[in-house]
């Protein structure tokens, strides 16, 4: 039974990374949306999950997206 807590909460957040990264939704929304009542919660689940809070993973999916738009906007000027 562990297991198919573990599971379960493994899957909404691997859902809230996908969110975070593809979608302008805010964390509360992702949380709903994910079957959080709480966002204390959820940010608890997440970070236990990842190591980083959904903030900070939000933050990192945005910074290697500009990064790599930026190297991709160089190279093709070579």
């Amino acid at each position: 039974q562990q297991s198919l807590k573990a599971d379960v909460i493994h899957n909404r957040v691997a859902k809230a990374q996908r969110l975070i990264a593809t979608s302008d939704l805010t964390i509360t929304e992702i949380a709903e949306i994910c079957g959080y009542s709480s966002d204390v919660h959820f940010y608890r689940q997440f970070k236990r999950v990842t190591g980083t809070s959904p903030r900070e993973y939000q933050r990192g999916v945005h910074e290697d997206s500009t990064t790599s738009l930026e190297a991709k906007k160089n190279s093709s000027f070579e």
